[in-house]
């Protein structure tokens, strides 16, 4: 998705979507191997050395926690499942003792 952004082939619909932008810059990751994927990582927040093998994950999907809820849903509906919607995340990474939570924002 990357090289299309940068040549102009993504449609300008996609133009500032925040998924593409994760996409685009947390997705190679993936495909590099973990030694060189850490060290950016490291790089990039300033962090102590990652160890341990390096996982990541884009958008997953986590329930929302008992208790938790947006200003504007009515208390009654706080312990529905179904109601309080989930976390989701950008990306989340883990390796070793780190877990990081990746929210991408133009």
């Amino acid at each position: 998705m990357l090289l299309a952004q940068l040549d102009r082939k993504v449609p300008s619909e996609f133009e500032g979507m925040e998924d593409v932008l994760t996409s685009s810059v947390f997705g190679p990751l993936e495909y590099l191997p973990d030694k060189l994927a850490r060290e950016l990582l490291t790089e990039f927040a300033d962090a102590s050395v990652l160890r341990g093998p390096l996982h990541l994950q884009l958008w997953p999907r986590h329930p929302t926690p008992p208790g938790l809820h947006g200003p504007t849903l009515p208390a009654a509906q706080e312990e529905e499942p179904a109601r309080r919607g989930d976390t989701e995340p950008d990306a989340v990474m883990t390796a070793g003792d780190w877990l990081v939570l990746m929210e991408a924002q133009w």
